[in-house]
């Protein structure tokens, strides 16, 4: 059976999560020889591959596709066509060359959908509201179109089903599968030390750190890690909070720990490679996820937060999306309200004040995230829909 994969291959820098899920799910796909995987995608450059037993094709995106978009569609159609495959599985729902083709020029062909997260009103501006209402109602047909031509959908967080999708009634609902991320156990990997990490930031070595890796937006909630901040140094002159990641609050966030006079204990490393990422979770001490539901959008399956699980980190999340299914009060990490720094800095002073209870969290979060959200898992299932939609199982 030949399967063809659409989606964006991280060809160079993977520093966000569907890079991450891309990379890892893809190795593990490799390794099922019943199928015949292909991996289509746009990128700077014409290239072709194998990537652990699966054929990767880069298509060059010239300037004549980005002006004319429907050229794209049509070169796909093309690429895909050649392969003649037995099952899509479409990387992603935004409106796309990948989403056009598959929808319109492979209506006979089986369609596997997974869903990393949301279209949102976020990036239209306030001048354009009207535009932004009305190109959100396209969107919001396109998707039902989408949807509707899936044959199945995998959704990596459980509240896309059960509200977001409620929307698009129960014949839509009642395709979609729950399948979370995983994380790369060979990569992060608990006590394999910081790499003199402190040093390179110039983070002292007695700190207590709590870092966050996310990018710097609204959902994602910084701003209640700062302002939590004051009310854990009243106790503990050590903490400080350790921020990677880039985006378009960042420098509200930067002016924010001015304004409260903690700029010294705020450390923004900016976007760091993934490869780094393991030794500044090593080198910390919590691991904060202050994430909120932030215009109906929430945080889904956060690979973050399995890797911070997989290296035994005791963990502070809000109880939103994904980070309260995977995350059990006081069993494998704290759970605080959204939008309230001084549960944050409560459940904060609760780990620095008993490392007993921070190793038991860290521990148990370990066990959860090496058994139930590798790769391997997420591979296993993903190929499980894949088999039913064939008629295979």
């Amino acid at each position: 059976m030949r399967v063809v994969v659409l989606g964006k291959w991280p060809l160079v820098e993977v520093n966000n999560g569907v890079a991450v899920h891309t990379l890892g799910l893809t190795e593990q796909l490799g390794g099922y020889k019943e199928f015949d995987f292909y991996f289509i995608s746009f990128g700077e450059v014409n290239r072709d591959f194998r990537f652990n037993n699966v054929n990767i094709k880069i298509l060059k995106i010239s300037l004549l596709l980005r002006l004319l978009p429907f050229l794209a569609v049509i070169l796909l159609w093309i690429k895909i066509n050649s392969i003649k495959p037995d099952l899509i599985h479409l990387q992603g729902i935004n409106i796309s060359p990948y989403a056009f083709c598959t929808i319109f020029f492979f209506k006979n062909v089986k369609k596997v959908y997974t869903i990393h997260g949301l279209m949102s009103q976020d990036k239209f501006s306030i001048k354009s509201l009207s535009i932004s209402l009305l190109r959100m109602k396209l969107q919001k047909i396109f998707l039902l179109i989408l949807l509707k031509s899936a044959d199945a959908i995998i959704a990596v967080a459980a509240d896309f089903k059960e509200t977001i999708f409620k929307s698009f009634g129960e014949d839509i609902k009642a395709k979609i599968t729950i399948i979370p991320n995983g994380s790369d156990a060979k990569l992060f990997k608990a006590d394999q030390g910081d790499h003199g990490i402190r040093d390179m930031y110039g983070i002292s070595q007695n700190a207590f750190v709590m870092f966050h890796a996310k990018a710097m937006v609204t959902g994602n909630g910084q701003e209640y890690l700062i302002r939590a901040l004051p009310t854990i140094l009243r106790e503990r002159l050590d903490a400080v909070v350790v921020l990677a990641g880039e985006g378009p609050t960042k420098k509200n966030l930067e002016n924010l720990a001015r304004e409260l006079g903690i700029a010294k204990q705020v450390f923004f490393l900016g976007n760091v490679s993934h490869t780094t990422i393991p030794y500044l979770i090593s080198t910390a001490n919590a691991i904060v996820m202050p994430s909120i539901v932030y215009k109906g959008v929430m945080e889904g399956s956060s690979v973050f937060l399995f890797e911070c699980m997989s290296m035994k980190k005791p963990i502070i999340v809000t109880n939103v999306g994904g980070l309260k299914e995977n995350v059990k009060n006081d069993i494998t990490g704290l759970v605080v309200n959204q939008k309230d720094p001084n549960a944050l800095a409560g459940a904060a002073l609760k780990l620095m004040s008993d490392p007993e209870l921070a190793k038991r969290l860290g521990e148990a979060a370990f066990r959860y995230a090496t058994t139930e959200r590798t790769w391997k898992v997420t591979a296993r299932k993903t190929v499980n829909v894949f088999r039913q939609v064939l008629n295979l199982s």
